[in-house]
């Protein structure tokens, strides 16, 4: 057949929710119809609360889709505030404007996940071999809020625990090992992850006491590294429970990993002001620098 097939769509726009809502698989998407039924029966209990008012036509509301998947339900409502607010002043949004409504609200609990990320801690054997060869570090991180729970030795525990891995798997390159070998290779395995993952977890909990010191200091344009050593290092001492001498000397060894702190810092900072500013408030007004861990970034 040489022909093309006739094609039933055409001169015709389908909707891409709609089409997205029409797929067969494991998720289930609102189809823009149903958003639609839900939303006029939302504006019509606001009519019946605000004496008949439109919904769509006060400037002074504001709408949430904390489960957002397709963005259908944003999409009819910024439809519905186009036509109803048709002639109002409305404010252009930048950028940066976006950024910051993307960092306010139901982001929190991405913001929280930046705190508890892997990455943001370094527990390779080379991290724990720079610890327990310095004393002063080993003696900090086990001041370190439920460090003993770990047990005696930890570091020693997890790195021997790698070499055995390591020495096991090699020889499993040079002939078939015995099951005696296969299940002690792999009850190894099994504990070793266990341990490096209670290790990394306990300093994973330090990092996440870093935002409530974030909140509690006023400095905004200082690095957070300034601010921990030389403006409010008793606070950092009382929130952390670690000394300005302890946290410094764990970040020098690399512990814990400064590129991803600037990161998190910084995403703590736009989150924190999007957040008030959504309140009206205005905290930091003079504000032209964020200081991250151990850098400073222009405001906008």
């Amino acid at each position: 057949m040489n022909g093309k097939a006739a094609f039933s769509l055409r001169g015709r726009n389908p909707d891409v929710l709609t089409c997205i809502a029409n797929l067969s698989n494991d998720e289930v998407f609102t189809p823009p119809e149903f958003a639609n039924r839900m939303l006029d029966t939302l504006a019509e209990a606001w009519a019946v609360d605000h004496g008949g008012a439109n919904l769509w036509a006060d400037p002074a509301v504001r709408f949430l889709d904390p489960c957002t998947k397709s963005g259908v339900f944003l999409r009819e409502v910024t439809r519905r505030l186009t036509e109803g607010l048709a002639g109002a002043n409305m404010t252009q949004i930048d950028a940066g404007g976006i950024l910051d409504i993307a960092m306010a609200g139901t982001s929190a609990t991405l913001l929280a996940r930046k705190w508890e990320s892997a990455l943001l801690v370094n527990v390779d054997n080379d991290t724990l071999r720079r610890i327990l060869e310095n004393p002063e570090a080993l003696a900090a991180v086990e001041r370190i809020e439920g460090w003993r729970s770990l047990g005696d030795n930890i570091l020693e525990t997890i790195i021997n625990k790698s070499e055995k891995i390591k020495e096991l798997k090699s020889k499993g390159k040079e002939r078939e090992l015995t099951p005696k070998e296969k299940k002690e290779l792999s009850d190894e395995e099994k504990e070793y992850k266990s341990k490096r993952k209670q290790l990394q977890e306990k300093l994973i909990k330090f990092a996440t006491r870093i935002p409530a010191f974030m909140y509690l200091t006023d400095f905004r344009e200082n690095t957070l590294q300034d601010v921990i050593t030389k403006l409010e290092p008793d606070l950092f001492l009382t929130v952390t429970g670690l000394t300005v001498e302890d946290f410094h000397l764990l970040v020098r060894l690399r512990v814990f990993n400064t590129e991803q702190m600037n990161q998190a810092v910084f995403a703590f900072r736009r989150y924190e002001d999007a957040s008030l500013r959504y309140t009206g408030i205005e905290s930091h007004e003079e504000l032209t620098y964020y200081g991250l861990y151990d850098t400073v970034v222009a405001r906008e």
